[in-house]
């Protein structure tokens, strides 16, 4: 007796055009369709992964624009500027000393897309937009206490206090990047000086428009060291300070 054919999914592909990319808009769409009761709700379930994309895009082209006014569209780094916005964004801001991500707000690349903020009703699948912007990407701490990314064999180097890299953002990244790094002395020191010059900068309210990033080899020794430190699994790393849950009361 043969065997029974194995199903596989088929990618859904919706004409519904850009106009639709959002749950309500697509709500609003079906009923215009005519479509109702539980075809409506299977199509918004079978739409999701269309929605989803649609976000991607746009928060791609988000970090993109915002990397462009920040150093220029022409400029050779731009992936990895695009890289560095979304890894600000999902460090986050606020919280314990203002850099455990405690806050709501968004990276100000991001302000546009949805509600543009995180603990709104659709922070969640803009976060999960905006996580694939940084895979693939390292992050390193420089000598010149500026924050390296690296995306495979090419490295740029971005100073804090600017348009891409504001103050605020930086010291919340780079204690986020310290807190992980005990087993290192030199990733430790080296968030520790980009997280103080941040946090100075901070403090006195000194920003700049521009941002301007410098390229260098990943095979210069120090990267390599850093690199090789990076890679290291630090199991007994700090967690990052949070109130104690106290049990509840029993009756």
């Amino acid at each position: 007796m043969p065997g029974r054919t194995r199903r596989t999914e088929q990618p859904i592909t919706a004409g519904m055009g850009p106009a639709y990319l959002t749950r309500s808009s697509q709500t609003t769409r079906l009923g215009e369709l005519g479509v109702t009761g539980r075809a409506a709700e299977m199509a918004l379930k079978l739409l999701a992964p269309v929605r989803h994309d649609a976000r991607i895009q746009l928060a791609h082209k988000a970090a993109q624009d915002w990397a462009a006014q920040a150093i220029g569209a022409d400029n050779p780094h731009m992936l990895h500027a695009i890289c560095l916005i979304g890894a600000l964004d999902q460090a986050g801001i606020g919280g314990t000393y203002g850099v455990t991500g405690g806050s709501t707000e968004r990276h100000p690349a991001f302000a546009a897309c949805g509600t543009g903020r995180k603990h709104a009703r659709d922070g969640g699948a803009w976060d999960a937009a905006i996580a694939p912007l940084p895979m693939g990407a390292e992050f390193l701490p420089t000598k010149e206490r500026s924050i390296l990314v690296v995306v495979g064999g090419i490295a740029a180097a971005f100073p804090v206090g600017n348009r891409l890299v504001s103050a605020e953002w930086a010291r919340s990244f780079a204690m986020q990047r310290l807190m992980e790094s005990f087993h290192s002395s030199s990733l430790a020191a080296g968030w520790s000086g980009v997280a103080n010059l941040a946090d100075q900068l901070f403090d006195a309210n000194i920003e700049t428009e521009t941002c301007v990033p410098y390229g260098v080899y990943t095979h210069e020794e120090w990267v390599r060291n850093l690199r090789d430190a990076a890679n290291v699994t630090f199991m007994a790393s700090a967690p990052a300070a949070t109130r104690p849950v106290r049990p509840h009361r029993v009756a």
